[in-house]
């Protein structure tokens, strides 16, 4: 499948790719986006999460029992795991993850942590702009190559 949307910053596996590029055409008819993509126990029975936003209890549901779907045909077709996996589809939650350039603008202004590549900074997200982000607490670009990880702070008021 062609690929015109907006891409994670950390370079996804050749599965995940294949599985975010089915994914993601399905959620985007119902407005959602994912946020994240999760794969662990290959070796046993494969878990696959998807943090999926923009999405109440019920939609997740819904959307679980439609993406299952996809997916199986899908996974008949690929052969992405070679028996049962589970499927798991949640909320980012409140320390959402900022995965893609556009996370990091809705997050102007919020409390975030960042691990880069040259160590895990929190502050105050004040910039985000083509060549990286600047936190109030830490004045330095940081270079988009150079983060590694990122989330939101929730902080209670």
């Amino acid at each position: 499948m062609m690929n015109n949307r907006e891409p994670f910053l950390r370079p996804l596996n050749s599965l995940e790719q294949q599985i975010v590029d089915y994914v993601e055409p399905i959620l985007a008819l119902d407005g959602t986006e994912l946020v994240s993509i999760r794969i662990s126990g290959l070796k046993g029975k494969p878990l696959l999460a998807l943090f999926i936003d923009k999405a109440s209890l019920d939609e997740l549901a819904s959307l679980s029992r439609l993406i299952s779907d996809a997916l199986d045909v899908a996974n008949a077709k690929h052969q992405w795991f070679s028996g049962a996996y589970q499927l798991e589809l949640s909320s980012p939650g409140l320390d959402r993850p900022l995965t893609k350039k556009s996370h990091f603008l809705k997050a102007m202004g919020q409390q975030v942590r960042v691990k880069a590549s040259t160590g895990t900074v929190r502050g105050i997200l004040e910039r985000s702009d083509d060549s990286g982000i600047m936190l109030k607490e830490h004045p330095e670009i940081i270079a988009w190559s150079e983060i590694r990880d990122a989330n939101i702070i929730h902080v209670w008021r």
